[in-house]
């Protein structure tokens, strides 16, 4: 880990803003959290984000953390094996405890490689003394593998919510073959954060083809990924709303029912100062929407931190088109799964240099009518010095 946060190189182009860090106490990875601000002054798709040393603007390497509303996340759940043995029938059995109750439709099953031929059988039971049939008569895959010494059997089930389950090989008195373990997979539902963004200015038009049409101005171009709309003047609506990039209303983004009761989420993708909405208010009177509340989602990037060091992000250097390429993006595996955000300081305009003009020879011009006018001082001055020293000759 020691060798993560160094700096691979320095600073591309000429970026135009920069924000501080504040000074992290601990070796480690963390969360860098890009603020609405800073992706406002960034290029689509954030690919001139930097991560540099503040001493020297020297860059080092992140990795970008994806900004997603939601995502399903597999999770394998174990469940533990209680005892084996063989029943009153001579058949060898393990049984396994699903303590969750969770219901179980596809069982995944790991055991040591074998090459033989083999049945299981499932049952189910509430107490672990009476059992029920789940499904009979299933193939034992029959596995040599050099790779690995085990195999994993996924086995499809009815959907049952037993609290043991018993896994049977069917065959009478035969040496069985060795269960390492058995679960599932469960996918979680991970919530994307959500980033509030300045207040927009609004501005209503109610128009006399039933419909109120509602800008939204922001002072920079943000990118938005969630409106939630809070409309005043009935106790009791049910309306259309669509939503456009554009004021000739156009490119439509999303269109949505908003009622009483409700939520008011709108879901939406664009970037820019302004966004529009038309609202159908068919025979009802006007809605008056003045609470309209905008959000993105957070947008962060991670970096292996040294303790004690000054950081800063830099953006706004319009020759970065694509991201950078790190290393680190080959070890994200390796990541905690738990990391402290930081937030940057307030966003900063860098002092930028001062570039020489080239487009109208005008600084050229400048130049050559100097050095003339120095060539005539000192013909001027020669000549004079000529004279007198002729004057003085004898």
């Amino acid at each position: 880990m020691a060798l993560i946060g160094v700096a691979v190189g320095y600073g591309q182009g000429s970026f135009r803003y920069q924000a501080e860090l504040p000074v992290v106490q601990q070796d480690g990875f963390y969360r860098i959290v890009i603020t609405p601000e800073i992706a406002a002054r960034a290029l689509d798709g954030l690919t001139d984000i930097r991560l540099a040393l503040a001493a020297s603007d020297s860059t080092i390497p992140f990795i970008n953390d994806p900004a997603v509303a939601s995502v399903l996340k597999p999770e394998f759940r174990l469940f533990p094996l209680l005892e084996s043995g063989r029943d009153t029938a001579g058949r060898y059995f393990n049984t396994a405890e699903n303590s969750g109750q969770v219901v179980v439709n596809m069982l995944e099953l790991r055991f040591r490689n074998a090459i033989v031929g083999r049945g299981l059988s499932m049952f189910g039971s509430d107490d672990n003394r009476q059992w029920f049939a789940i499904k009979e008569h299933i193939p034992l895959e029959s596995v040599n593998s050099d790779d690995d010494s085990s195999f994993v059997q996924a086995i499809p089930l009815p959907g049952v919510r037993y609290r043991y389950i018993r896994i049977v090989q069917e065959e009478k008195g035969l040496v069985p073959v060795k269960l390492l373990q058995a679960g599932i997979y469960k996918n979680d539902l991970l919530e994307g954060k959500f980033v509030l963004l300045p207040p927009a200015a609004i501005t209503q038009r109610d128009s006399s083809n039933r419909k109120s049409y509602i800008r939204l101005d922001w002072k920079e171009p943000f990118t938005l990924d969630k409106l939630v709309l809070q409309p005043d003047g009935a106790r009791f609506f049910h309306r259309s709303v669509s939503l456009y990039a554009n004021e000739t209303c156009t490119d439509i983004l999303n269109t949505r029912l908003l009622r009483s009761g409700g939520t008011g989420d709108i879901n939406v993708k664009n970037r820019g100062k302004s966004l529009w909405l038309v609202v159908e208010n068919e025979d009802d009177q006007p809605l008056r929407w003045n609470r309209i509340i905008a959000y993105q989602l957070q947008q962060s990037v991670i970096a292996w931190l040294r303790a004690g060091e000054k950081y800063r992000l830099l953006a706004g250097d319009d020759s970065l088109k694509t991201p950078p390429q790190y290393d680190l993006k080959y070890f994200r595996d390796s990541l905690p799964r738990v990391m402290a955000d930081i937030q940057p300081a307030g966003l900063l305009a860098r002092q930028q240099p001062v570039k020489a003009s080239s487009g109208n020879g005008i600084g050229k011009s400048m130049l050559w009518i100097a050095i003339i006018i120095v060539l005539a001082l000192l013909t001027i001055i020669s000549l004079r010095l000529a004279g007198d020293l002729r004057n003085r000759m004898p």
